[in-house]
């Protein structure tokens, strides 16, 4: 395999790991949507973006803080 495929796999990889934890907060088009869209706690950067770029932890920590506030908010 070459160093692209190996590129290639991790990327798709990671936004498949993506979209399972999305899965959580969004039905299937909402999250394609919320992948692609600029974001104000990433920087106003997409989370595809980031995942393109090899900060697939920094949109794993956002969405941690979303199940976080989902937790709370079942909670209460």
């Amino acid at each position: 395999m070459t160093e692209n495929n190996d590129e290639g796999t991790l990327f798709w990889n990671h936004v498949r790991a993506v979209g399972q934890r999305l899965e959580r907060h969004f039905r299937p088009e909402k999250a394609m949507e919320w992948f692609n869209l600029p974001h104000p706690e990433l920087g106003n950067e997409a989370p595809a973006t980031l995942v393109a770029e090899g900060r697939t932890e920094d949109v794993l920590a956002l969405i941690d803080r979303m199940d976080q506030i989902n937790v709370r908010d079942q909670g209460a």
